[in-house]
């Protein structure tokens, strides 16, 4: 956070991949490809990266609308979330 004249201004963090928002809470991107589930089919866990990913964001033809909608690049919607700090599989 800084602030910038006199007024409190939030930087988000950055995310990490650590799945917590899908596994938690799928989006209606999610929900409406695939109902409502535990957790979103789309995500998946990428050993190369070392995080998690959206099959979904990557797909090339729907990718930058998911991307839009769900505000990917804009921050961490749990910045107060342990997962981001013990990034790993979870499922």
């Amino acid at each position: 956070m800084a602030f910038e004249s006199g007024v409190l201004i939030h930087t988000p963090l950055i995310c990490v991949g650590c799945g917590w928002c899908c596994l938690d809470h799928p989006c209606d991107q999610s929900i409406h490809r695939h109902g409502y589930t535990d957790r979103c089919p789309e995500l998946f866990w990428s050993a190369e990266a070392s995080r998690y990913l959206c099959a979904m964001a990557m797909d090339a033809d729907a990718g930058a609308y998911i991307r839009e909608v769900q505000r990917m690049g804009e921050g961490c919607c749990a910045p107060q979330n342990r997962w981001r700090t013990d990034v790993k599989q979870r499922d």
